[in-house]
């Protein structure tokens, strides 16, 4: 597989200047991460949207199915349709991570997901990310993520770090111990 790095790194710098230079890059922010989320649920659709064997055409009425049910601002769609015309949609998820990494670069937010069995409450969450904002002394960005495999507990990322408290890891080590 090719890396990409470097054609990445270039759209999303590019989309964020222009964004940037319009005021709205919270608003593109927040169409890019709506799509990126929502992109699972539109099933094979998303397979061929983000193909390079599909012809441009046929991509650009996926896409447009895909950006018209959620509704995106016309900055990021225009920012869609580049991609499809110059042939690099397969980039927009990366394209899509990097544009969070450097949002929250030049805000100086440290991003951190948590793996639970279930959703979290807004309580729990507002909770997490408070002790998070203690320890790091900076704004976190929190997102949490329903992982059923670790069966209960958690596991939080928060670069470079991985706290793994959930139930199935420490079934992995009482496994261990007892194997051993």
């Amino acid at each position: 597989m090719k890396d990409h790095s470097i054609l990445v790194n270039r759209y999303t710098r590019s989309l964020y200047q222009v964004a940037s230079a319009q005021n709205s890059i919270d608003i593109v922010y927040g169409s890019m991460l709506k799509i990126f989320e929502n992109l699972d649920s539109f099933g094979e659709y998303k397979n061929l949207a983000l193909s390079h064997q599909v012809p441009a055409r046929t991509k650009s009425i996926i896409w447009g199915a895909i950006l018209d049910t959620l509704e995106v601002d016309d900055l990021t769609a225009s920012f869609i349709r580049l991609l499809i015309s110059n042939r690099r949609s397969h980039l927009f998820p990366k394209i899509a991570i990097r544009l969070r990494e450097l949002k929250f670069e030049q805000e100086g937010v440290k991003p951190a997901t948590v793996y639970t069995s279930f959703k979290l409450s807004d309580s729990e969450q507002k909770l997490i990310k408070k002790n998070l904002e203690k320890i790091y002394g900076q704004q976190i960005e929190l997102s949490n993520r329903v992982d059923k495999e670790i069966l209960g507990g958690m596991v939080l990322y928060i670069d470079p770090f991985m706290l793994d408290a959930s139930l199935k890891s420490k079934l992995n080590k009482i496994k261990q111990t007892l194997l051993s």
